[in-house]
């Protein structure tokens, strides 16, 4: 399903790009296509959160390592 809308869309933005109403090229319409311009502050919540909660917790608990490697 993913993949026949991944194709749906590629075939899309070929025909928005061929449309001269668009005044886009492919390349020009690839670029604002990108997905990572889609993400909204997803990056910057997942640093707050890592700054937030997860270093300070590593701070209180480091991590414990075994003295020796576990043998099996």
């Amino acid at each position: 399903m993913i993949r026949s809308r991944s194709w749906a869309a590629s075939s899309n933005s070929s025909r928005f790009a061929a449309d001269p109403a668009f005044r886009l090229d492919a390349e020009s319409l690839a670029g604002l296509l990108k997905p990572e311009r889609f993400v909204g502050r997803a990056p910057a919540q997942v640093d707050e959160f890592l700054a937030e909660h997860v270093r300070p917790w590593l701070t209180i608990h480091p991590p414990s390592l075994p003295d020796e490697e576990a043998q099996v």
